[in-house]
């Protein structure tokens, strides 16, 4: 019996075109780190500057315009003195919230992956350096090349 396929064509394309759009909204180095330090509170601009590590000041106004254009911030001048500028994320923008969630625990996910790989790594190199070349230094090798390839 032939299984029929999951999805059609149509829809693939349909989904393919969706993450498209999706990464030209998101583009660029900064715009989700902004989107998830709004996500928990609404921040002034100087705030925003120090909450996004290493943007600058410049690039952080055109991103946040960006974002208001695209309705995910909102910038509420308040009648200060100075004046005050907070931006906060729009009910749009919150919906995002999710997809940021979902990409910060992956990103934990692989980089325990990760770390413990590294670490079984450094154990097989630094038993590599202390056994003695004619004692299990062919198993050990397969072990190294096997587990820690990309470490080599």
């Amino acid at each position: 019996m032939i299984k029929e396929p999951i999805h059609d064509k149509k829809s693939c394309n349909q989904h393919i075109m969706a993450v498209h759009d999706a990464m030209y909204i998101l583009n660029g180095r900064w715009k989700i780190s902004i989107i998830a330090s709004l996500c928990f509170n609404t921040l002034r601009f100087t705030d925003l500057l120090r909450e996004v590590e290493g943007i600058s000041g410049k690039m952080l106004s055109r991103e946040l315009k960006n974002l208001e254009e695209n309705q995910l911030v909102t910038r509420t001048v308040l009648n200060t003195q100075p004046v005050t500028v907070e931006y906060e994320l729009t009910e749009y923008g919150h919906t995002l919230k999710e997809v940021i969630d979902s990409l910060a625990k992956w990103v934990i996910t692989i980089e325990r992956k990760l770390e413990a790989k590294i670490n079984l790594c450094f154990l097989f190199q630094w038993l590599f350096e202390k056994i003695p070349d004619e004692l299990n230094s062919v198993l050990l090798l397969q072990l190294l090349v096997k587990d820690c390839f990309e470490c080599w």
